[in-house]
């Protein structure tokens, strides 16, 4: 029997394909940090906002709703996969004590990733396709506007 990964949010481990979400950003001390989070269909509600402002490219600080300026900044830049949809990027710009109180949010449930100095900037490689069991996330939509 195959072992299926437990939801980042709920620790379910549920029988369909979940969304998965990679986290980078680099602290003001120069130390670099990637996790990466799975969500089922149910908990995916709870991180779409956040996505969708992070494809937005807004220049406001999500936790105050202030303009960010650099430096004086977080950036956590966001690569998600939605199962059947293609590989969607995006930033989210915190102020560093903003980033300090929801930090913990990017840990809950996550897998650190091994700090790439080459490379930093490329995207996980999109997982291979199983287009058979992805017919309920079809109506995700993360579109801006």
């Amino acid at each position: 029997m195959q072992r299926r990964n437990k939801c980042s949010l709920c620790s379910e481990r549920p029988d369909h394909r979940m969304a998965s979400v990679y986290w980078r950003w680099v602290w003001p001390s120069g130390d670099r940090r990637g996790y990466r989070q799975l969500f089922d269909r149910e908990c995916f509600s709870t991180i779409a906002p956040r996505l969708t402002l992070a494809a937005s490219d807004s220049e406001l600080c999500p936790s105050c709703n202030e303009p960010v300026q650099y430096p004086g900044n977080i950036d956590v830049w966001a690569t998600w996969f939605i199962p059947g949809q293609d590989r969607k990027e995006g930033a989210l710009r915190y102020h560093v004590g903003c980033f300090e109180q929801v930090a913990d949010f990017y840990l809950q449930g996550a897998f650190r990733l091994a700090d790439h100095l080459e490379g930093w900037g490329e995207g996980p490689l999109a997982p291979a396709s199983q287009p058979q069991r992805w017919g309920s996330w079809d109506s995700v939509d993360l579109t801006p506007g």
